[in-house]
């Protein structure tokens, strides 16, 4: 009872009232024990106080000076790792490596014993912190380069520990530091887990070297008797994606049923570093095409159908802000694909729901899959000039958007039913498109959610 009152008198903020509390707990002789105090930190620590929780660490060491209270207790109540972790933890969550380097130093000259939690949680810090060097710093003296005795206290590095330390030189991509780091770890007799392969994974990544990547993935893994978890198999897939090569990551997308024996599936993340890498491309036939795969999926392959979330759709729309498309560009396609390429409708605020298709398209309808780009390119190759309103622009993302509405208009399709194409003008079906404007005759006949995911994308 007097745990949760402490803990939620300092996380009220009532300081005075808590220190009463210990003190009338004294004169009802209950035991004042160091968890009545670690409540108060954790208190403090939930109300983000932390000022008034190293106070709590300072009244533990100064009642300890007390020489008539300590007689009053018969022992010394002094701070141990736990108390200090709950302090030193709420600093390097908060970022402020500084001062939870300060009371680790504090700890060491007031003879606290560490744990391994307490230099896990440093070297945690420092690696966020983008100061891999010093989370080195900080493993080294954990082997026993410092000033504490390890082996007296029984603290010894783990698995967790290593890839905490490496997880830093990963964020910047060096593989090479990592791979030092689980060498060492080797020769302490610590065994690599799945997750120091990932981060290894996640090196190669950065680094853009996606084929070691999967050569971590495919290879090094299953030697150490390692199943890949899905993690690691989108880790793989994102190193593809940051190097430019999106279609290769798809490739190796579709291999996680077929080499995982139908275990894992791809999810939703690993869709959307496909999508994501397209369209911050500008590739907007090659990104709608993999989310309607996504949509749809391929029995073949082992890939079940995956409906569009807000991920895919953050994916979406961050990969063609990126290429410099228009945001409202973005929106239109956005829309356009989800309701074209599965049964399901789209809201205002761009959610996806399921429900009934409202409109219908004709299986045979014919599209243009060309890509927008490559129409642009061709014609500078060629020397022709854009067209007055597209040269009028003087600006290189305004001309790609003008230009993607511009491709997308005029190849896009007819919508209607089979009934309403009977009905056509005479001359048949084709000559009346051909005779409807922004509407162009194309020599494919594709399905009619491909056509509608990659010719209708923005009006």
């Amino acid at each position: 009872m007097f745990y949760d009152l402490l803990a939620c008198l300092a996380q009220a903020g009532r300081s005075t009232q808590a220190e009463k509390l210990i003190a009338r707990m004294e004169e009802w002789a209950v035991p004042v024990r160091e968890g009545h105090f670690n409540a108060l930190v954790r208190g403090f620590v939930a109300r983000r106080d932390l000022v008034a929780g190293a106070a709590v660490i300072e009244k533990m060491f100064n009642d300890a000076q007390n020489m008539e209270l300590v007689a009053s207790r018969r022992f010394t109540l002094l701070p141990s790792a736990v108390t200090y972790g709950l302090l030193l933890d709420a600093y390097c969550n908060a970022g402020d490596v500084a001062s939870a380097q300060a009371l680790l130093s504090q700890m060491r000259w007031r003879r606290v014993p560490p744990n391994a939690v307490i230099f896990n949680m440093m070297i945690t810090a420092f690696s966020r912190a983008g100061r891999p060097d010093a989370a080195e710093a900080v493993l080294r003296e954990m082997l026993g380069s410092g000033s504490w005795d390890m082996e007296a206290l029984g603290v010894v590095p783990t698995a967790i520990t290593f890839a905490a330390a490496a997880d830093g030189w990963a964020a910047l991509g060096r593989p090479d530091k990592v791979k030092n780091l689980f060498a060492r770890a080797a020769t302490c007799d610590v065994a690599l887990d799945e997750v120091c392969f990932g981060i290894l994974i996640k090196a190669y990544a950065r680094a853009r070297r996606p084929g070691d990547a999967e050569d971590v993935l495919l290879r090094s893994m299953p030697a150490s008797g390692i199943a890949p978890s899905l993690v690691c198999w989108s880790s793989a897939v994102s190193a593809w994606c940051t190097a430019g090569q999106p279609d290769a990551g798809e490739a190796l997308l579709r291999r996680i049923p077929e080499l995982t024996g139908g275990r894992l599936a791809p999810s939703l993340v690993t869709w959307n570093h496909i999508i994501y890498a397209h369209a911050a491309a500008g590739d907007v036939a090659a990104a709608a095409g993999a989310l309607q795969r996504m949509v749809s999926g391929d029995p073949d392959a082992g890939l079940l159908p995956l409906p569009p979330g807000d991920s895919t759709r953050r994916a979406w729309d961050d990969g063609f802000r990126d290429s410099g498309l228009d945001p409202e560009l973005i929106s239109k396609a956005w829309t356009r694909v989800v309701v074209r390429s599965a049964p399901t409708e789209v809201a205002s605020n761009g959610s996806v729901a399921a429900a009934t298709r409202h409109d219908h398209v004709d299986d045979e309808t014919p599209a243009v899959v060309d890509d927008w780009r490559r129409v642009w390119l061709d014609k500078v190759q060629a020397g022709k000039r854009l067209d007055a309103s597209t040269a009028r622009l003087g600006s290189t993302k305004r001309a790609q958007n003008t230009l993607v509405k511009k491709f997308l208009s005029d190849n896009a399709v007819v919508r209607g039913s089979r009934e309403q194409q009977r009905r056509s003008p005479p001359g048949g079906p084709v000559e009346a498109r051909a005779r409807r404007p922004g509407i162009v005759r194309s020599t494919s006949r594709l399905g009619h959610r491909t056509a509608m995911t990659l010719s209708l994308l923005i009006m």
